[in-house]
């Protein structure tokens, strides 16, 4: 059971929340809608900080569509246009003009599968026309009012994704799953601003914030944090609005104050960047430890650095490089790791590796898409850190019988009107060195399911 200061800590979340917002629910987004949210952000259509916070709600994809409406995408080839009408009509947006599109109606029942990810979901919502939602779901029920035409509020057990890197968010990705959490977003000017509160495993809560700034149209900067501490959250965690550093700061002062307090600290840099319309340029930056002399022992951090082109009505090429060092996202308190039922919070590979990743699409009305990942892994593992100073620096990067996997893939699309709506991916797979066992080599292959079917 949450402690009575979980409890208060939720108290004084709710009363910064609704002292200044409009409540809406969540629901999570079919498998193609990511896919079709990052071309579009790359041809400048949509805003660039849809899908920086993960699932994509109706409601920021509802208005993300609204403020592609006042960009103007007149200009857009047939194929892309279809994909946007596509994304309208998941969206419970009408196809008429944009002087004509001021009531946001309708909602979302569906069922949604997926193997790859571990997880079953029945979710839907009501009530979007009414200034409020709800939302239900076999691992996920959530509830939301809507506050203001700005911002919403979210209760409910969700999975929760981070950053311009998609499933492979080094903050949050959806990895670990569902936890229960309490969240906050609202929009400032040019800035995106989200907070929440959730409770772990082990008596374990945390308290996180990203903000995104839009410098100008084809460019966005984001900061995030993320501190993972022993019982419920502190309410200065809460009320204190920036996102990094500051937190550092106070949680310095709560140690020097109260033994026993040993929080773990995490902060995000991330960008995207149009320097042109069809070519995006991305990159996260994860900070876990950063250490100056005279402290000998690694830095603990990830970075991801990405390029996406799409040709307008043509084909997509993104690739996407991943690179997270040995000891992140483990801490000297073993209750304080970064994991959530044993899978770590941020990115699915955890610790120890880096990861070349390629996809590409040959048209957004083609249902087909080919992909491939080339990973090297050490035997790093989130949840081991160092014993003495000779062991972490000797294994800070690839530990021990590094692991080497080449993966291929298709993703199907399942398209229509009716029925089903989903992605089939076939994979095969060759490792050297595979368990980390020197010289054995093994292929294997499976089929990734996803899809959506809503009724």
């Amino acid at each position: 059971m949450p402690s009575l200061r979980a409890y208060a800590s939720a108290a004084v979340f709710l009363a910064v929340a609704v002292s200044s917002t409009h409540l809406v629910t969540a629901s999570s987004e079919p498998p193609w809608v990511l896919d079709a949210v990052d071309r579009l952000k790359t041809l400048g259509v949509l805003p660039l900080w849809i899908g920086m916070t993960r699932p994509v709600s109706l409601s920021d994809l509802r208005k993300a569509l609204l403020e592609a409406d006042r960009r103007g995408v007149a200009t857009l080839a047939p194929g892309d246009q279809m994909l946007l009408e596509r994304l309208r009509h998941q969206a419970g947006v009408d196809t008429g003009s944009s002087e004509d599109r001021t009531t946001l109606e309708g909602g979302n029942l569906g069922l949604a599968y997926g193997v790859h990810r571990s997880y079953v979901s029945l979710t839907g919502t009501e009530g979007f026309d009414r200034g409020w939602g709800v939302g239900w779901g076999v691992d996920s029920p959530t509830a939301g009012l809507r506050l203001g035409e700005q911002s919403a509020f979210f209760l409910g057990r969700e999975r929760l994704g981070w950053g311009p890197g998609g499933e492979g968010g080094l903050l949050f990705s959806d990895a670990a799953g569902p936890f229960d959490k309490l969240q906050y977003s609202t929009t400032w000017r040019s800035v995106r601003y989200t907070k929440l509160v959730g409770w772990l495993d082990g008596g374990r809560s945390l308290a996180a914030a990203r903000a995104d700034w839009m410098a100008n149209p084809n460019l966005r900067i984001g900061f995030s944090e993320s501190i993972v501490m022993q019982g419920g959250p502190y309410w200065v965690y809460i009320l204190q609005p920036v996102p990094i550093l500051v937190n550092q700061i106070v949680g310095w002062v709560l140690r020097a104050q109260q033994q026993g307090i040993d929080d773990n600290y995490f902060g995000t840099i991330d960008i995207d960047w149009i320097p042109r319309t069809g070519l995006r340029l991305f990159g996260e930056l994860l900070i876990d430890d950063i250490t100056l002399p005279p402290n000998s022992y690694p830095s603990r951090w990830g970075a991801t650095l990405g390029i996406q082109s799409v040709h307008p009505g043509g084909r997509s090429l993104l690739l996407q490089y991943t690179i997270i060092p040995n000891w992140t996202y483990s801490a000297t308190n073993s209750g304080l790791h970064y994991l959530l039922r044993g899978l770590t919070l941020g990115h699915p590979l955890g610790a120890d590796f880096d990861a070349l990743r390629f996809n590409w699409r040959p048209s957004p009305d083609r249902p087909l898409g080919v992909w491939m990942t080339y990973i090297r892994k050490g035997e790093g593992e989130v949840g081991r850190i160092w014993a003495d100073l000779t062991e972490a620096t000797t294994y800070a990067f690839l530990r021990g019988v590094v692991e080497y996997s080449t993966i291929l893939g298709l993703d199907v699309e399942i398209q229509g009107e009716q029925g089903p709506v989903g992605t089939v991916s076939p994979w095969i797979r060759h490792r050297e060195n595979a368990g980390h066992v020197a010289g054995q080599a093994e292929t294997d292959w499976g089929v990734g399911l996803s899809f959506q079917w809503s009724f």
